[in-house]
C-alpha cells in the first residue's frame, strides 16, 4: 500500500484513546464529516488582513485582529492544491493562523528544492498558489532557510556566477566547511557570497511580492557563530581590529587613549595588514572548538583574545543577518526577518540582544523546548528593543503530555507575540503510521517520503486521494482552546517591569533563566556594538549580571553606566567578578570598578577552567554505528569501547590543590559514562561512578587532587562511555540518545577544574541579615575602603578565620549611586551546566533582592508565586510553587507530579471593564467564579481561586454583566474557541453567535428560542448563574438566540 505523509498540520489521537502499544485499529474513518468539510471549505475563505499593533511599547503582529499561532511545516507545497486546500481548511477552522515552512540538518531548503528539481507540471508557480491558499484563508506564513549555499540559490541565482563564488568557510586546521547549524550557511565573510545571498532574498521576495500571507524570513536557525580562517576572515577581522582600537597601527597608541591592540592582546605586530585570525594551541581556549569551554584565568591573554573574537564573530553574523533585513524590506518593507536561537550560543554569535539591536531585524524567533525559563528571558530582550518575539518548536512530540502542554502554553503566553507548534503530522484515514511512537513521524524524515521530494507528475482525477485525519491526540487538543488568548498578554508582561534593566555578561544567558523576569534586558557586547539603540534613562536601576568573569566590558557599557548614575539610576554589580579581566581594548576591568577599593584577602584561585553551558562535547565521537528506525532524535548504537575525550589543562608553578566538579547522568538504561584523570596523560586514575543507575537525575561529582598531581605541569582528564555486556543488541535498547549535532546532552552537562595555590577549601562566609552561602573554592575575593573614597556600607561577611567586612559598597556618582556586592558567590545561580538546587538558588536570589531593596525601593520580581496579567477581556493567572524549575517536572517535563495539592488565594486586580458588576468565567474549567456576577467596586476585583503544585492556570474571560453576552465559545478538534461577545440587538431582544459545538452566554434573561439555518438548537439555562449553554450540531453555524 502506498504510505504518504500529510505535513501540513500536527494533528494526532486523542479523541480515541489509544496505548502506545495498541495495535491499528480496524475500519477508521476520517473524523471530520463530508458535510462540515464543504462548509469548512466554501465558507471558511476571507482576504487575509495584516495589522500590527504597539501596546506599551511592544509590536505585536496580528492576522485579521488575532495573534500568530501556528504550526511548523515541511514542504507544504509538495502536494497537490486540493489536499493543501483541505487542509488549510482544517486549520483555519482549528484557530491557525500562521505556518513556518521548516527546514533542517542541511537539506536543501524548500523554495529552492522545489525550483531546483522542478519537473514538467511542477511550475514555481504551484509553490505560490500553495501560500495563496493559505492566504485565502487568512493564514500566515514564514519561510525558514534554515541557512544558504550556493546550491540553495541555484533555482533563482544563475549558476554560472555561483560556480565562481566559495562558499564555504576555511577552519583554522585548514579543512573546509559550512558554518554549522539546523540548517548549514555559506561563508558570509566572503563579499561576493554576501551579496549573492542578498540578490537571492530579493528574488525571493519580489516572488510573493503580492501575497499578504508572506510575513517572516528566518535566515538561519540554531546557528553557531564561528570564525574563517581565510583572506575574507583576515580582512574582516582586521576592520573590526582597526575599528575598536582607533590607532594608526596596532602597536602605537596614536589616539591617546592609553592602550593599543598589542598591549591588550600581548602580540608584535607592526602594521594592521599583519594581523591574523586569534587562535590558540590548546583548544579548550577557543569558543568556537567547544563552544561553552573557556579559561579563565584574568591573567591568561588567550582568554582576553578569545572574548574579543567571539565579538568581532558575532558583529560579522549580526551585519550578516541586518544585510539579509534590509534586502527582504526594501522589496518588501512589511515583512518581519527574525533571527533565531537556542540558547547554547548565546554570548557568541548567537546574541539575541546583538540582533535585536540591529534596525532591519524586525522580529526575534527562539526555540525553547518546553522550557519556558527560555522564554521569558528571550521576552525580555524583545520587550528592552520593543520588538515581537516568536516562540518556536517549544514541544517536544514524543515526550510531553497534555498536561505539560497546556502549563507551558499559559506559562510563556505573557512572553510571546507568536508561536510555533513543532512538526507533528496527520494519521490518514488508512490507518497507516507507527502507533508505538504516537503517530508522530520521524521529523528527521527516515520514514516514507516525509522529506517531500517534488512529485514528477501531480496526480489527478480517479489518481487523487485527499489523505484525512482520523483520530487525533490529546495533546493538539490545546490547539484550537488556546487560540483567542495569543499575543493577548505580552504587554501586560512588559507594562509590569519596574524599571530594572538586566545587563549580562559573557556567555551568562543560561544562568540568567529563572532569575531575569518581568524585566528588560540586553548584553555587554549589544551595547558594544550598537550603543545608542536604548534609552537607558527610563530605568531606575541596572543589574550587571557578570557571575564568572568571563564578560566584555567597554568604555562604551562603562559610559552608559555613568550617564545612568549622573541623572540618580543605581547600578549594581558583583566587586570582584565585574572587575576581573580586562575590557575589549585590554584596559583592567578594576579600573572601573574598584575606584577606592583594595585586595582584603588573598585570591587562593591560580587557575580555573570550565563551562557554564550544556551540550558542548561536541567532538566526542562515540563510535555512531546504526541509527534507529523509529525516532524522534537520532539514536545509535554504541560500542563498547568507545573513542574517549581527552582534555589537557595547565598548572601554575604554584598549584597545590585542584578540584574536579562534573556534573553528569552517570547511566542511561544499559551503560554508564566513565571518568579518569592523570598527570601525564599515561597513567590513569578513575573518577568513581555511583554504582546505582539512575535515568533522569543529573548529580554533581567533586573530586579533590593534591599529591597524585606531584609537580606535574598539566591534568588531563578523559570522559568516555560504555555499556554493560549484557546489553541487549537491537535498536531502542543498546543506545544513548543524542541531540542532532552528536552531543552526548544526556550523559555530561558540565565542567569545572579549579587550581589552587592551599589546600584550604570549604570557607563559610556569614552574612548579618541571616543568610548564608558557601563558597564553591574557598576564595575569599574580598575588597575594603583604602581611604580615597567615601563609601557607604551596609552588612558584614564574617569569615572562618573571624574576619568581618562589608557585604556592600555603596560609592554615590552624580545623582546615582554604585552599588559593589563583596561576596563573589551573590550571582553564581548557575554552575556546572545547570540551575543550582532550589535552596543554594534561593538563598541568593534572597540576599539580592535585599540588597536592591535597600539600595533604591525596588523589589527583584520573582517567578516563584501567583502572577496576573490582563489581557483585552481577559486575564491569566500563573502559578509556580516554591521550587516548580528546580524538579524534575521542571527539567522532564512528561514526569507527572504524584503529590498533588491545591492552595487558595485571594486575588485583588485593577479592572478594565466599564461596569459595576462583572462576570468572570474560567476558560479552561468552563464554569462562573462566584456566581452570575462580581461587584466591582471602585475598578477593583475580588474573588478567589485554586491552583495546584508545582504549576497551574487559570484563564479567566471577563465581560459586564447585566446584557446578554456571549463569553467563551467552542474550544474543539472542529473549531477554535472565541471570546467575542457576540452581536445584541436591543430592539429585537436578540443575541447572535457564531458556534459549532457550544458556546456559554451570561444572560439574566431565560431564552425562549434559540435557532441556526431554521433549526431548533439544545441548550441548558442555569437561573441560578444566569449562564446559558448552547448546544450546535458539529458544523459551523450562526445561531439566533431569542429573548
Amino acid at each position: 500500500m502506498r504510505f504518504v505523509i500529510s505535513t501540513l498540520i500536527c494533528l494526532m489521537f486523542a479523541q480515541t484513546s489509544l496505548c502506545e502499544n495498541q495495535k491499528e485499529p480496524n475500519n477508521l474513518k476520517p473524523f471530520f464529516s463530508n458535510e462540515y468539510i464543504n462548509i469548512i471549505i466554501s465558507n471558511a475563505p476571507y482576504p487575509l488582513v495584516y495589522s500590527e499593533e504597539i501596546v506599551g511599547g511592544v509590536n505585536i503582529p496580528l492576522i485579521n485582529g488575532k495573534g500568530l499561532w501556528g504550526v511548523c511545516i515541511r514542504n507544504g507545497a509538495g502536494k497537490p492544491m486540493e489536499q493543501a486546500e483541505y487542509e488549510a481548511a482544517l486549520l483555519f477552522a482549528q484557530g491557525v493562523t500562521h505556518v513556518r515552512s521548516s527546514a533542517y540538518l542541511g537539506e536543501p531548503n524548500e523554495l529552492n528544492q522545489i525550483a531546483r528539481k522542478m519537473a514538467p507540471g511542477v511550475p514555481l508557480d504551484h509553490f505560490k498558489n500553495f501560500f495563496k491558499c493559505l492566504e485565502n484563508y487568512g493564514i500566515s506564513f514564514a519561510v525558514n532557510q534554515a541557512g544558504v549555499r550556493n546550491r540553495d540559490m541555484a533555482g533563482f541565482i544563475p549558476r554560472e556566477r555561483l560556480a565562481k563564488i566559495e562558499d564555504q568557510i576555511t577552519n583554522h586546521d585548514g579543512s573546509k566547511s559550512y558554518i554549522p547549524g539546523s540548517g548549514a550557511t555559506g561563508n558570509i565573510y566572503n563579499p561576493e557570497f554576501l551579496q549573492a545571498v542578498l540578490d537571492w532574498e530579493k528574488a525571493l521576495s519580489q516572488t510573493f511580492i503580492d501575497n499578504k500571507a508572506f510575513r517572516t524570513i528566518q535566515p538561519s536557525n540554531e546557528t553557531a557563530g564561528v570564525p574563517t580562517f581565510d583572506k575574507w576572515g583576515k580582512e574582516s577581522f582586521i576592520q573590526f581590529a582597526k575599528d575598536i582600537f582607533v590607532d594608526d597601527t596596532p602597536a602605537l597608541d596614536t589616539n591617546n587613549d592609553g592602550t593599543t591592540f598589542n598591549k591588550a592582546y600581548d602580540c608584535n605586530y607592526t602594521k594592521w595588514n599583519q594581523l591574523e585570525v586569534f587562535t590558540a594551541v590548546d583548544t579548550t581556549k577557543l569558543a568556537w572548538d567547544q563552544p561553552n569551554l573557556f579559561q579563565l584565568d584574568e591573567a591568561t591573554a588567550n582568554f582576553a583574545r578569545a572574548q574579543f573574537a567571539k565579538v568581532w564573530v558575532a558583529k560579522q553574523w549580526a551585519n550578516y543577518q541586518q544585510s539579509v533585513a534590509k534586502a527582504v524590506t526594501q522589496i518588501r518593507p512589511d515583512v518581519f526577518v527574525c533571527e533565531s536561537s537556542n540558547g547554547s550560543t548565546e554570548g557568541g554569535g548567537q546574541d539575541l540582544a546583538t540582533l535585536a539591536s540591529q534596525p532591519s531585524i524586525r522580529g526575534l524567533f527562539r526555540n525553547t523546548y518546553m522550557d519556558p525559563t527560555f522564554s521569558i528571558v528571550a521576552a525580555s530582550i524583545a520587550h528592552t528593543y520593543g520588538k515581537p518575539l516568536f516562540l518556536t518548536e517549544f514541544n517536544i512530540q514524543h515526550n510531553d503530555t497534555p498536561e505539560a502542554i497546556y502549563n507551558y502554553i499559559a506559562a510563556t503566553l505573557p512572553y510571546a507575540s507568536a508561536y510555533e507548534w513543532f512538526t507533528m503530522s496527520y494519521i490518514d484515514e488508512s490507518g497507516q503510521g507507527d502507533w508505538s511512537w504516537h503517530n508522530i513521524i520521524d521529523w528527521w524524515g527516515q520514514k516514507g517520503n516525509w522529506l517531500g521530494e517534488p512529485y514528477t507528475e501531480w496526480p489527478t482525477g480517479d489518481k487523487l486521494t485527499i489523505y484525512k485525519p482520523a483520530v487525533f491526540d490529546a495533546r493538539w487538543e490545546a490547539f484550537p482552546k488556546f487560540a483567542p488568548f495569543i499575543s493577548k498578554f505580552f504587554s501586560s508582561s512588559n507594562e509590569q517591569n519596574s524599571g530594572i534593566l538586566w545587563v549580562l555578561g559573557g556567555t551568562n544567558f543560561p544562568a540568567a533563566r529563572r532569575l531575569v523576569f518581568e524585566a528588560h534586558a540586553t548584553t555587554e557586547q549589544a551595547i558594544l556594538l550598537q550603543p545608542d539603540t536604548i534609552d537607558f534613562k527610563k530605568y531606575k536601576l541596572i543589574i550587571y549580571f557578570t557571575p564568572y568573569g568571563d564578560h566584555i566590558m567597554s568604555s562604551e557599557l562603562f559610559k552608559k553606566f555613568t550617564d545612568f548614575m549622573n541623572v540618580g539610576g543605581t547600578v549594581i554589580a558583583c566587586a570582584h567578578e565585574a572587575a576581573k579581566g580586562q575590557d575589549i581594548r585590554g584596559i583592567p576591568n578594576k579600573q572601573y570598578f574598584l575606584k577606592g577599593l583594595v585586595p582584603a584577602t588573598h585570591n587562593k584561585i591560580v587557575a580555573s577552567y570550565g563551562t557554564d553551558g550544556i551540550g558542548w562535547l561536541s567532538s566526542l565521537n562515540p563510535y555512531l554505528v546504526k541509527q534507529s528506525q523509529n525516532s524522534r532524535v537520532n539514536k545509535f548504537q554504541i560500542k563498547a569501547e568507545p573513542e574517549p575525550m581527552i582534555w589537557k589543562f595547565p598548572l601554575p608553578e604554584d598549584s597545590k590543590l585542584v578540584l574536579i566538579e562534573d556534573m553528569l547522568q552517570p547511566w542511561d538504561q544499559y551503560g554508564k559514562i566513565l571518568a579518569w584523570y592523570s598527570s601525564d596523560a599515561q597513567n590513569w586514575k578513575e573518577m568513581p561512578c555511583p554504582s546505582k543507575p539512575f535515568a533522569l537525575n543529573y548529580q554533581t561529582r567533586k573530586l579533590l587532587v593534591e599529591s597524585d598531581l606531584g609537580n606535574s605541569k598539566y591534568l588531563y582528564l578523559k570522559y568516555s562511555i560504555t555499556r554493560q555486556q549484557n546489553a541487549p543488541d537491537y535498536p531502542g535498547k543498546n543506545i544513548f540518545y543524542l541531540s542532532p549535532f552528536g552531543n552526548l546532552s544526556t550523559s555530561l552537562r558540565g565542567l569545572t577544574v579549579t587550581v589552587t595555590n592551599t589546600t584550604n577549601f570549604g570557607i563559610k562566609n556569614e552574612i548579618s541579615d541571616g543568610n548564608t552561602l558557601l563558597s564553591s573554592f574557598g576564595a575569599l575575593c574580598l575588597y575594603r575602603p583604602d581611604g580615597s573614597v567615601d563609601f557607604n556600607t551596609f552588612g558584614t561577611i564574617k569569615t572562618s578565620d573571624n574576619k568581618n567586612f562589608p557585604l556592600v559598597f555603596q560609592r554615590n556618582e552624580g545623582k546615582g549611586k554604585l552599588v559593589l556586592i563583596n561576596d563573589p558567590e551573590v550571582f553564581k545561580f548557575f554552575r556546572n551546566g545547570a540551575v543550582l538546587p532550589f535552596e543554594q538558588w534561593n538563598k541568593r536570589f534572597e540576599l539580592l533582592n535585599h540588597i536592591a531593596h535597600k539600595t533604591t525601593g525596588i523589589n527583584l520580581p520573582n517567578m516563584n508565586g501567583l502572577h496576573i496579567y490582563k489581557g483585552k477581556d481577559c486575564l491569566l493567572a500563573n502559578y509556580f510553587m516554591d521550587d516548580y524549575f528546580f524538579t524534575p517536572e521542571a527539567v522532564y517535563p512528561w514526569v507527572v507530579a504524584k503529590d498533588k495539592y491545591k492552595q487558595l488565594f485571594d486575588m485583588q486586580i485593577q479592572c478594565d471593564v466599564p461596569s459595576d458588576k462583572v462576570v468572570v468565567f474560567d476558560a479552561f474549567e468552563q464554569k462562573l467564579v462566584n456566581g452570575p456576577y462580581i461587584e466591582c467596586p471602585s475598578d477593583k476585583l475580588n474573588f478567589s481561586a485554586k491552583f495546584s503544585y508545582p504549576k497551574s492556570f487559570h484563564i479567566w474571560v471577563i465581560k459586564p454583566y447585566g446584557t446578554p453576552v456571549c463569553l467563551y465559545s467552542d474550544g474543539t478538534l472542529r473549531k477554535a474557541a472565541s471570546i467575542d461577545s457576540g452581536a445584541f440587538d436591543q430592539t429585537a431582544k436578540t443575541l447572535t453567535v457564531n458556534l459549532t459545538d457550544y458556546a456559554y452566554i451570561s444572560t439574566p434573561y431565560q431564552p425562549q428560542k434559540i435557532t441556526a439555518d431554521g433549526k431548533d438548537l439544545k441548550f441548558d439555562f442555569d437561573n441560578i448563574n444566569n449562564l446559558l449553554k448552547v448546544y450546535g450540531n458539529q458544523i459551523p453555524q450562526t445561531a439566533i438566540i431569542q429573548f
